[in-house]
């Protein structure tokens, strides 16, 4: 905890049971079938932790507070003592930041058991943080989203592992009139995700790994978002942002990816028809599937401000190759792509979008001879997180090497699987990449 007796040098508190009650030996103990002695191991701990924080607490009574971080798994009976240590930060009237997790660490690899509220936030907070609060994080805790109305200055709201209702999220989206970074992460109960932003406020939205297998509708309308991430199951997923500089997407939760399935995907009111074996094309084995529409060289209403695009779990299969380069194309401003390599994954009933299926990779990147605008013209950086120097790899390093006139920057992050032979050989082929005939002259190629 950094201090200070001054109120013009507010506190930044930080308060964690976790070195008081040991979450790593309690797990193990559960593990050994010692429930009891886990169960004692985290009474004394928190006990322990209990008095510490009183005595942190009451030593900053009197002073301003800026930021107050607390983490105190499962409170249980004990939440009288955090819901006070709470009122103390609130009377200063001056926290900035808050950031409350009574998350249950000992479910955190279960779904849904390790989603569930543990604690209510106080009542009390919601008149005395009001008139300060910028940030506030929320995981493993339940909040009324109604009273958030009078908060004027709250840009930043990260909702985590808590059982929240379609109608809850509505409800925080309406009441938070400035709300510029919104993060929803590990929630559970959602079956329809709508964030419609008629402000115009948002900026940035992060949503990781809230659906279950049974749900996963997705509906954004953002005019204003500049930065999107999306990770988990995803059905039926429709996005209106047309100012969106940077898009991460993970569909990867599944391992199997079968022709018959996959997600409905808009991008600003581009309409893309379920995935079916004819119609569509594979980016991610996991599970991201992109149609040909009335074009099958892009996407027709694609977001034509988008400067860094990141692919994730990608093999560069032969399946996977007429997505990548659609959105190639789709993005004529592409300056950054970042693609994070994975290894291949078993697809099941897939049929290859085009009548005629190069044998291989390097044949498929051979055909390519019409202009990519982005790789004529912007695409200045490279980066391959997890690379291996497959052939399939290669093909694609090489081809981009060769159509991209303006490179600066390609960087080479070779796989770290703990085996030295492997990480040399992954290495050397890595080096054959140097002295290509590249379109570039100025592109310098790192390996690391």
């Amino acid at each position: 905890m950094a201090a200070s007796s001054s109120r013009s040098n507010p506190l930044n508190i930080y308060l964690d049971d976790s070195p008081f009650t040991k979450p790593d030996i309690c797990r193990q103990l559960i593990n050994d079938g010692r429930q009891a002695l886990a169960d004692g191991v985290k009474s004394r701990g928190q006990q322990a932790f209990i008095e510490y924080a009183r005595k942190v607490m009451v030593s900053c009574e009197q002073s301003g507070i800026n930021s107050f971080h607390l983490r105190f798994s499962n409170p249980g009976d004990y939440i009288a003592h955090s819901n006070e240590w709470i009122r103390v930060a609130g009377r200063t009237r001056s926290v900035m930041e808050l950031d409350l997790d009574f998350s249950d660490v000992n479910l955190h690899d279960k779904f849904p058991e390790g989603n569930n509220a543990c604690a209510e936030l106080v009542s009390d907070f919601y008149d005395m943080y009001r008139s300060s609060l910028d940030t506030l994080k929320l995981t493993g805790c339940n909040f009324d989203p109604a009273k958030l109305k009078e908060f004027k200055h709250l840009h930043n709201v990260i909702i985590a592992r808590i059982a929240m209702e379609d109608e809850m999220l509505q409800e925080l989206i309406k009441n938070c009139d400035h709300l510029e970074d919104l993060s929803l992460i590990r929630l559970t109960s959602l079956y329809l995700i709508r964030i419609a932003d008629e402000k115009g406020a948002l900026k940035r939205l992060t949503i990781e790994h809230c659906h279950s297998e049974d749900t996963g509708l997705v509906e954004i309308e953002a005019r204003n978002l500049k930065y999107f991430k999306y990770f988990g199951r995803v059905k039926l997923f429709t996005i209106e942002a047309p100012r969106v500089e940077e898009a991460v997407f993970d569909f990867s939760f599944r391992k199997n990816f079968t022709g018959d399935e996959g997600c409905l995907f808009v991008w600003r009111h581009q309409l893309i028809c379920h995935s079916k074996r004819n119609n569509c094309l594979q980016l991610y084995h996991s599970g991201l599937v992109l149609p040909h529409g009335d074009d099958p060289l892009r996407l027709s209403s694609s977001n034509q401000m988008l400067r860094h695009l990141i692919l994730k779990k990608v093999a560069m299969h032969p399946n996977e190759l007429p997505g990548v380069v659609l959105l190639l194309r789709s993005y004529p401003e592409l300056e950054n792509l970042t693609v994070t390599m994975d290894d291949v994954k078993q697809i099941e009933g897939f049929t290859y979008p085009f009548d005629n299926r190069p044998a291989n990779a390097a044949a498929f990147w051979a055909l390519q001879i019409t202009t990519i605008t982005c790789l004529n013209r912007h695409l200045k950086k490279v980066t391959v997180q997890g690379f291996k120097g497959t052939a399939n790899e290669l093909a694609f390093l090489k081809f981009l090497l060769r159509k991209s006139n303006v490179l600066k920057d390609m960087i080479l992050e070779v796989a770290s699987d703990g085996n030295i032979e492997n990480r040399n050989r992954y290495m050397g082929l890595a080096q054959t990449l140097h002295g290509l005939n590249n379109a570039s002259p100025d592109v310098t190629t790192t390996i690391r």
